[in-house]
Parts: structure tokens; C-alpha cells; sequence
């Protein structure tokens, strides 16, 4: 049901495209061109392919179309809006303001420009004050180490030039020692810039790779991505050979438009999330901005060929009117008291979100911490020959508990105190680790020499992050863990 009412809301979201990109092509081409775009795009196979599952590019094609319609009318405040909410729906739209900003420098001029920067960063910015309070880093997404990992590191070109981080198991020692989001998106980002810096020839092989699945020179490469995302390979594979007329037309009829407004904004942001994909991840549905942008330009072109254009009714760019020295004041006070109470405001939430995070994490110490003392406290040679019992599965289970959630909360916490949680979480990760190496060996074992040689010729050489037998066997890891918790609940309670 809840899928079906999504589903339901991208079909409405892709009826809203439809009559947007007519707006702009009859804007661009007049009131027959804006038909025919909008037959173009109601019946494009790539751009349908979005309308029935369950991804956000609906949304943002939507928004996208909406700020180029309000840019060519010179609606520059509401289309920096727009933007801004379109920064936040398309994670490849982080720098589009940038670009945007310097386009309307170049048709406005500094003062309108910089309305529209402002409203678009006026609208990301509680996102990303949410995730510096939330999630321990002011940044808009944390998907950027992911997408590098992917397509840059050795392990994304040892297969095939794409590297899926999350459930690769080439990535889970990665995974294991970052398991806040915050940190693994840096992880992330760290291998794959190490290994650009080992092999420098790794970008130029990246582009060439997403460049044969983005323009579908390669079109068998995208049948994985195609079913990840849902969408119907029968439908792709019979409707595929559309693309490459559709495409080339499309681009023709922008470009023999390029002088008018719109045409030239459709141009530039298929030019841009082009240039982001070939440089990221370049699987089909990230193509849609282009594919859009191609779709209206065969309606622009076939209103050039047939006759049917007319000419573009414009509005002349704005021209703002100088300040009164009373309105700079104003304006300089309104600022500098709006950045007072938005300090203010972050600083009070950081303040509650950390007491709330200290007040959970004790909470867990308290209900869970006894946990890693019964753990500790079991001698190896008491384990030798005996199945686990159901209250040491059960203290696994918490000791579990605790690590999680010490990675949940430690980004909440600022200073030392996020370091020594941060610390905590992989000591604890490490400590329930080796107990259940040391638990699964002795159980099977006939005596305590014979679990140290199976660990010793079998288990650590296939992970040499564990410890030597004599460490291992003292649950010298798990004693530490407990007193490391020890310490953090001191401190919490002391703060």
C-alpha cells in the first residue's frame, strides 16, 4: 500500500515535468514547439522508466524544470528557492548553485545573483546545521565517499571499473573500524583518494568507463544497474535504440536555440550532471537531467523545422535600483542579528542533542555494561569442551548493544568526549570479536592446546588484527573494554 502511494506521487510529479517542459519549449519555440516537447517527454521510455519506482528523480526533475521556468521569467528569488530544494532532493546538485550563480552574474549581474545565492543556501543550510548537530558533519550529504569509493578505488577497478561499498566483503574491515556515518563517508573518500594517489591513470579510465554506460556505447554494462534501480530490462532493451536519435536531436535543437534563455539553462544543466556522472557514478537513471533536456529539444526542433516557431516572448533582465543608505543599515543589522540568533539556535540544539545523547548512552552502561565484566570474568579454560549457554549468548547480544549504540550517539558529542565514545565503540567491537573467536574455538576443542594451535595455524592468519593466543586467552581485549566504559560513564556523569 505505502509503495503504491508512492508510486502514485512520482506519476503526478511526472505529469508536473510534462507541463513544465511544454512551458519552457513554447516559451523557447512558441506555442506548437511546447506541444510537441511535451509529447516528447510524456512518451520518452527513459523518462517514464522514473515515473513507477520508487526514486526521487521525478521530484527533482520537477524542481529543476520549475527553476528554469522561473529563471527565464527573472523570478530570481523564487528561483533560488527552488534550487536550494533541488540541492537537497539531487546529492549530484551540490555544486549547482555555484554554477547557476555564475550564470546569472553573467545575464543580471552581481546584485541578482547574489539574491539568488543566498535564498538557495538560506535553504540548505538547516539541513546541514541537522547533520553537524545529528550526524557529527556539517555537510549536505554523506554519500560522497561512497560514490568515490566506487568507481576510484583498487577494488572498483580489479571488478570491472564499480565497487558496491556497502556489501562487498573486500570493504567490511573499512566498515568494521567506521561504522558512524560520518566516518565512513570520510573513510570512504580517504581509500579512494589514496588510490588516485598511488595510480594517477585511475580517472581518466573512470571517465572512459561511465562514458560507455552513460552514452550506452557499452548498453549491456547497464542491465545490473537497471534492475538495482526497477526499472523493466524487456522495456529498456526494446526502447533502447531511442536514445541515440533522441539524444543527438534533442542537443541539435537546444544548441540551433542556444541564444534564448531557456534553451541555454537546459543546456547548461545537461552539460552539468552530465559532467558529475562521468566523473562519479554513471548508471542510466542518473542520466535523466540530459534525457529530459534532449526530450524538449525535439520539440524545439521540430518547431524549427516545420515552421511552427515564433518568436520568444522575453522579459528584459531586472534592473535593481540602488540602496538608500537608511536600507543598508537596515539590511546590515537584519543580517548580523539573524546570524546571532542562528548561532544562538545551534549551539542551544547542539547543547540538547548532546545531553539527550548522554543521558541514552548512560542509560545503556547501566542496563548493558555488566555484560562485558560476566564476558571478561569467563576463564578460557572454563569454555573448553562446553557448548555457549543461553546467558552468554545473551551477553554477546548486549555487548553487541553497547558498541551500536556508542556508534549511533558518538557523533552527537563534541571535543574529547566523541573521541573517547568513538574509541570506546571500537574497543567493544574488538573485545566482542575476539570472545567469540575465543568461545567457538574452545567449545569445539578437546583441550586448551588444541584451540591455541587451531587459532594460532588457522584463525589469525586469515585476520591479522587479532591478538596472540596468550592475549586472547586472558580476555585481555574485553577487560579493557569494560574499563574504557567505566571510564566513559565517569565521564558522562562528571560533564
Amino acid at each position: 500500500m505505502h509503495v503504491g502511494a508512492g508510486q502514485l506521487l512520482n506519476v503526478a510529479f511526472g505529469a508536473a515535468v510534462v507541463v513544465l517542459a511544454a512551458l519552457i519549449a513554447a516559451q523557447i519555440a512558441g506555442r506548437r514547439g511546447g506541444i510537441a516537447a511535451g509529447v516528447a517527454v510524456a512518451v520518452y521510455p527513459p523518462l517514464l522508466a522514473n515515473d513507477v519506482v520508487l526514486l526521487s528523480e521525478p521530484l527533482s526533475l520537477a524542481l529543476m524544470l520549475a527553476m528554469v521556468l522561473l529563471l527565464m521569467r527573472n523570478r530570481l528569488v523564487w528561483a533560488g528557492l527552488t534550487c536550494g530544494l533541488l540541492v537537497l532532493t539531487r546529492p549530484s546538485a551540490q555544486l549547482l548553485v555555484v554554477v547557476l550563480g555564475a550564470w546569472v552574474v553573467w545575464r543580471f549581474g552581481w546584485r541578482p545573483a547574489a539574491r539568488f545565492a543566498a535564498v538557495a543556501i538560506v535553504v540548505a543550510v538547516p539541513w546541514v546545521v541537522r547533520n553537524w548537530v545529528l550526524v557529527g558533519s556539517p555537510t549536505l550529504v554523506t554519500s560522497n565517499g561512497f560514490n568515490l569509493v566506487a568507481v576510484y578505488s583498487d577494488e572498483a577497478q580489479a571488478t570491472g571499473g564499480f565497487a558496491e561499498a556497502i556489501n562487498d566483503p573486500r570493504f567490511r574491515d573499512l566498515i568494521s573500524r567506521n561504522r558512524s556515518e560520518a566516518d565512513l563517508d570520510r573513510a570512504y573518500r580517504d581509500h579512494a583518494l589514496d588510490a588516485i594517489r598511488d595510480t594517477p591513470t585511475i580517472p581518466v579510465r573512470v571517465i572512459r568507463h561511465n562514458a560507455a554506460r552513460y552514452f550506452e556505447l557499452q548498453p549491456g554494462g547497464n542491465d545490473s544497474a537497471e534492475r538495482d534501480d526497477g526499472r523493466n530490462i524487456t522495456l529498456r532493451n526494446v526502447t533502447l535504440a531511442l536514445f541515440y536519435p533522441v539524444t543527438i536531436a534533442g542537443v541539435v535543437g537546444l544548441w540551433r536555440s542556444r541564444y534564448r534563455r531557456g534553451a541555454e539553462l537546459l543546456l547548461l544543466l545537461g552539460a552539468y550532471f552530465t559532467v558529475v556522472s562521468l566523473a562519479t557514478v554513471a548508471v542510466p537513471r542518473l542520466r535523466a537531467p540530459l534525457d529530459l533536456a534532449a526530450a524538449i529539444g525535439v520539440g524545439v526542433l521540430v518547431a524549427d523545422l516545420t515552421g511552427w516557431r515564433e518568436t520568444e516572448a522575453t522579459t528584459p533582465p531586472p534592473r535593481g535600483r540602488p540602496w538608500s543608505p537608511r536600507a543598508r543599515v537596515v539590511v546590515a543589522i537584519a543580517a548580523i542579528c539573524a546570524l546571532i540568533v542562528g548561532a544562538g539556535g545551534i549551539a542551544f540544539a547542539r547543547n540538547r542533542v548532546q545531553d539527550d545523547a548522554s543521558s541514552q548512552l548512560r542509560r545503556t552502561i547501566e542496563r548493558d555494561g555488566p555484560a562485558l565484566d560476566r564476558l571478561a570474568a569467563v576463564p578460557a579454560d572454563a569454555r573448553v569442551g562446553r557448548a555457549t549457554p543461553p546467558s552468554t549468548k545473551a551477553d554477546f547480544a548486549r555487548a553487541e548493544r553497547i558498541a551500536d549504540r556508542l556508534w549511533l550517539l558518538s557523533p552527537q558529542f563534541s571535543g574529547e568526549l566523541r573521541s573517547e565514545t568513538r574509541d570506546a565503540a571500537r574497543t567493544v567491537d574488538e573485545a566482542v570479536l575476539e570472545a567469540r573467536v575465543l568461545d567457538l574455538l574452545t567449545a569445539g576443542a578437546p583441550d586448551l592446546d588444541a584451540a591455541r594451535v587451531a587459532y594460532e595455524t588457522r584463525v589469525r592468519r586469515t585476520n591479522r588484527r587479532l591478538p596472540g593466543w596468550n592475549a586472547l586467552a586472558a580476555n585481555t581485549t574485553i577487560r579493557r573494554a569494560a574499563s574504557d566504559l567505566d571510564r566513559l560513564d565517569r565521564d558522562l556523569r562528571d560533564r
